[in-house]
């Protein structure tokens, strides 16, 4: 007959692997679910960044654009500077956790597009 201490000792250890399992698996959810959310935060302030980005454009390119005259040169300086670029630049390395490849293509597209006309105007 197996002494009653190992009995005891099997259901411990097994109900050490079962816990450490479980809660290994919990956490694994937990991390996934935090990501999402972190992403989600991350494409909500892109998205407003983005909107105020085009409402500056707009106001100021568009403007300028619809009053200036044939032959005549487009003579407007404030525009966009890639500081301007806040959330994309301190974001950067959530992009790649986009699941979305059209989503994140244009994304990229948008701000490489943005910060090179903000240096061809500029420069």
């Amino acid at each position: 007959m197996i002494p009653e201490y190992i009995i005891v000792g099997i259901f411990t250890l097994i109900g050490a692997i079962v816990g450490t399992f479980l809660a290994y698996i919990l956490n694994i959810i937990r991390d996934n679910k935090l990501r999402k959310e972190q992403i989600n935060a991350f494409l909500q302030a892109m998205h407003e960044e983005i909107s105020v980005i085009m409402d500056r454009y707009s106001q100021i390119i568009g403007e300028a654009l619809k009053n200036l005259k044939e032959g005549a040169v487009l003579n407007v300086y404030d525009i966009l500077s890639p500081q301007d670029f806040i959330i994309y630049n301190s974001n950067a390395g959530l992009i790649g956790q986009i699941k979305d490849n059209k989503l994140r293509k244009n994304i990229v597209r948008f701000y490489t597009l943005g910060k090179g006309f903000s240096n061809e105007v500029v420069y």
